[in-house]
């Protein structure tokens, strides 16, 4: 290219002739001398077309070889556009790549700025798990410290508790030979005070007879026979019961013997009464009445006491030697109180009378009652919808229908379908039918609880047909509601009885086993209310500390058998009295003698909780 660029722009020697002066001037300056200088215009002439042809010729030389670079030129130039479209092409496709490259690498880019963000985020997760594994390490070191530290506290516990057992024992097994050795002792000194009777009448009448023999014979011969006859008959008899009598003594003297370890003053009393022996005049005394068991004979080893369950609870501390007393019944409170037997009233619709016999229940607080509608109440529903607006001062858990056993078309009144406090219904038992039976079934279809005051003396034949009454109507009956049985805890009984005697009296020992074929139906309840005992008035005041022992006394006799056999959780505290009930006390009354009754068993606080407020929520709530 710089050759053809050097040939182009040199100028050919024609035009250099043709530029040249010189060789114009010689020309013109020939065809002006032409005439002149005739010899020499040839010369001249020859050599100005000498000049030319040698022009010509290189002119026409150069021309050729400017063709042959021209053509080589082009052939080279068509090779260096085809290299320079090749090229292009391929600036094209490497452009191409690159930009394909740049979207790779963009991409790449991206997702290592992606992987990067994951990587931090992955190892600030990974380190806050280590750190909750640290927590979770220190935590479990800790609580595995602390399991073995109430490991070595209940190993400690078992220990006091095994110990506070055995001392229990023989203090309960102490106390009751004390209570046995007193009663042997009183028996003695009342057969004491018989026999030194006995020994008097004896003497003097061997006096009498002896002064007033020979004076009397001949007067009262006659008479003396009828009078012998009859003393003789009198003394006969009486000879028989005092054998009867000092058999059974004997018997009584061997029981004190072995229960009491021969105690000393028992024995010498019983020892002069026999030896002594009775005067026919003994009649004149009415006999002591036997104790309960009186002549019984154990068979096989002496059983061994039973003991509270408050005997049994731990100390406080594990590092206490002394194993500590049960807290005292009258501070142990359940948390909340629903009374689950309220009678509504006339001229106490709103409850007020109730709440102030019931004042500030101590210690725990109100949580709800459950409302009875009064047969005797000729304005129920103006009563239930008084109970519906004292709903927000006192909660209402159920407001309670009354219906009979004996009605073969029962129902429920209009005005208390559409209340909206929750309905249940309660009727009383007086026997068993077949309407009676249908008529509980319709009851139990409703969904709700049905309560049933018992109002008969239940006796083996009346137990029976009260058992098949609930047989027919839970029979294919899915999730049969509670069924909550009331005036049998506790039942009618006889204060003149004296308690030592009631535990091996009849009627008691048909109460337990009453009780314990009740038990047998899961959906059964029992409420625990005032008792119909023969002593209306109001109960257990402060004045009357005496009858209020004698209460719990009686109560806890009808209480533990029933916790024995249904549990805690089938157990509903109330304090209005059942129907047949003639007992006038007072609500904050019947509390504090329930809840001490309870306590004093030795109960823990769960069950309390559950009789006083747990049970009548779970049976009567929606």
């Amino acid at each position: 290219m710089q050759r053809v660029r050097e040939v182009t722009n040199s100028p050919s020697p024609l035009a250099q002739l043709l530029e040249d002066p010189t060789a114009f001037q010689t020309s013109s300056k020939s065809k002006a001398k032409r005439d002149h200088r005739n010899s020499s215009r040839s010369r001249s002439r020859d050599r100005s077309a000498s000049i030319i042809g040698l022009a010509l010729v290189e002119e026409e030389r150069q021309a050729n070889n400017l063709k042959s670079i021209l053509r080589s030129t082009t052939t080279r130039l068509e090779f260096e556009i085809r290299r320079a479209e090749d090229m292009a092409s391929r600036a094209e496709y490497a452009e191409m790549r690159a930009l394909d490259a740049t979207t790779k690498l963009m991409s790449a880019e991206s997702a290592r700025q992606q992987a990067e963000l994951t990587g931090s985020r992955l190892g600030e997760e990974v380190r806050r798990y280590q750190t909750q594994l640290a927590n979770l390490e220190r935590e479990l070191g800790r609580l595995k410290s602390d399991v073995h530290r109430l490991e070595q506290h209940n190993r400690e516990v078992s220990d006091q508790a095994e110990e506070a057992r055995d001392k229990s024992q023989k203090h309960h097994i102490a106390l009751q030979e004390y209570e046995a050795r007193e009663e042997g002792r009183e028996q003695a000194r009342k057969f004491a005070m018989n026999r030194c009777f006995d020994d008097g009448w004896e003497e003097g009448w061997s006096v009498g007879h002896s002064e007033g023999y020979k004076e009397g014979k001949r007067d009262g011969h006659k008479e003396g026979v009828k009078i012998g006859r009859r003393e003789g008959l009198a003394e006969g008899r009486e000879r028989g019961r005092n054998e009867e009598r000092r058999n059974a003594l004997e018997a009584f003297d061997r029981f004190l013997d072995e229960e009491m370890d021969g105690d000393e003053n028992v024995s010498f009393c019983c020892y002069v009464f026999f030896e002594l022996g009775p005067h026919p005049l003994m009649s004149a005394i009415p006999p002591t009445p036997p104790s309960p068991g009186f002549g019984l004979r154990r068979k096989g080893p002496k059983a061994p006491p039973r003991l509270p369950l408050s005997a049994f609870s731990p100390p406080n501390s594990g590092t206490s030697e002394a194993f500590p007393l049960p807290p005292s019944p009258s501070t142990v409170n359940p948390d909340f109180v629903v009374d689950a037997h309220v009678i509504l009233k006339d001229g106490d619709l709103d409850l007020s009378r109730w709440k102030e016999d019931a004042g500030r229940v101590p210690g725990s607080q109100i949580g709800g009652a459950v409302l009875y509608l009064s047969p005797t109440n000729p304005d129920s529903e103006g009563a239930v919808s008084k109970a519906a607006s004292v709903h927000g001062d006192i909660p209402v858990i159920s407001v309670a229908a009354l219906f009979s056993l004996e009605d073969p078309n029962p129902s429920v009144p209009s005005y208390l379908t559409g209340s909206s406090l929750p309905i249940s219904l309660y009727s009383a038992f007086k026997k068993s039918t077949d309407v009676s039976a249908a008529t509980l079934r319709w009851g139990l279809e409703r969904g709700r609880p049905v309560d049933i005051e018992i109002q008969a003396l239940i006796s083996d034949t009346m137990l029976e047909g009260f058992e098949d009454l609930l047989i027919k109507a839970i029979k294919d009956l899915d999730n049969a509601p509670p069924i909550v049985l009331s005036g049998i805890l506790p039942p009618p009984h006889d204060l003149s009885l004296p308690i030592v005697k009631l535990m091996s009296h009849p009627a008691y020992r048909a109460f337990q086993a009453q009780i314990a074929a009740l038990s047998l139906f899961p959906n059964v309840y029992i409420k625990f209310l005032p008792p119909s005992w023969e002593t209306p008035g109001e109960l257990a005041t402060e004045s009357d500390a005496k009858l209020k022992k004698e209460w719990k006394r009686r109560i806890k006799m009808y209480l533990g058998p029933t916790l024995e056999a249904f549990g805690y959780q089938r157990i509903i505290y109330g304090s209005a009295s059942s129907a047949g009930s003639q007992n006038s006390s007072k609500s904050r009354d019947w509390y504090e003698v329930a809840k001490e009754s309870v306590a004093e068993l030795g109960v823990e606080q769960e069950a309390i909780n559950a009789i006083f407020y747990e049970n009548a929520k779970k049976v009567y709530g929606v």
